[in-house]
Parts: structure tokens; sequence; C-alpha cells
């Protein structure tokens, strides 16, 4: 994983981290929504102690739905005075194949059927309301001090499939 092996390296002056979280979707009993997961990122942040006024400035990068659980992360930061430090501590954030509009959900949502987690899968769909809401503010909330850069494919890639 270049993240984790290489960016250390080719970024010698910096401290990466990297955050991770179930993304288990077949046989799941995980009923967490992205809302969950980004409270609980925002709470590791915190206890890393990134929520001090002298913390060292961060920059994020967020695939997919990591890039959803960001937005929402940091909504979640600014809106909080406990937390405000850390949020005011981002000096960008890049957004590596995140559907901020949503996605074609329809291969997730055969592989959940009614578990749990379709509520999860249902929040990443193009007529989400969530993700209306989430990008609404969101956008907002960048123009204050955070760079936001976003990188796309521009070609067809394979999907998920079930086997």
């Amino acid at each position: 994983m270049w993240l984790r092996d290489a960016l250390a390296f080719d970024l010698p002056c910096m401290r990466t981290m990297i955050y991770g979280y179930d993304t288990t979707l077949g046989d799941s009993e995980s009923f967490q929504t992205v809302q969950d997961i980004a409270i609980s990122f925002v709470s590791r942040l915190a206890s890393n102690g990134r929520s001090s006024p002298s913390a060292k400035p961060l920059v994020f990068l967020a695939h997919s739905l990591g890039g959803v659980v960001l937005k929402h992360a940091l909504l979640e930061m600014a809106n909080s005075a406990s937390r405000r430090h850390i949020f005011e501590g981002v000096r960008a954030v890049v957004f590596f194949g995140v559907p901020h509009k949503g996605m074609s959900i329809s291969h997730l949502r055969s592989m959940v059927g009614g578990q749990p987690n379709l509520t999860l899968v249902e929040d990443l769909g193009p007529q989400s309301t969530y993700l209306r809401v989430l990008d609404d503010q969101f956008s907002g909330l960048a123009c204050q001090s955070v760079r936001v850069f976003s990188v796309f494919e521009t070609k067809r890639s394979p999907t998920v499939q079930v086997c």
C-alpha cells in the first residue's frame, strides 16, 4: 500500500498515519453509519493529541468512502468547541475517487441484501439526501481555510463483482 509503505520515504519530513475501519459488506452485522465512522475518527485524532492548539498542521488524503467519512469528520470538528482546534490545523484535503454526488449502488445493494449495513450503502447512492446535504455543508466549510483537491479516474475500471 503506497500510503503505508512508500509515502514516509517519499516525504521523510512528514509523519504519516493511516485510519482504517471495517468495510466488509457481505455477511456483515455492522450497523455503523458514515456518521459513526466519522465521529470515531475525530475521537481518535483527539486522543492522539490533535486537539491541542499547538498540534502540527494536517493534510488528509482520502479515497472513496473514506472521503465521505472525512467530509463528515471535518464538519464534526468545525462545529465542536472541543474539536475546533483539530479543524483549524487542517491545511489541505486530497480526495481520490470520492463519490461526492453519489455512485451506482445496485451491485452493493445486492451484496448486502437486508443486512444492517444497508443504510450505509443507501447513503452512497446518487439520490442520497445525506450526500447532498453533506456536500452543501462541506462546500461552505472548505471555503474557510482548507485547500481541497479532487482527483478522479477518466477511464473505465472494473467494479465490485459478486462471485
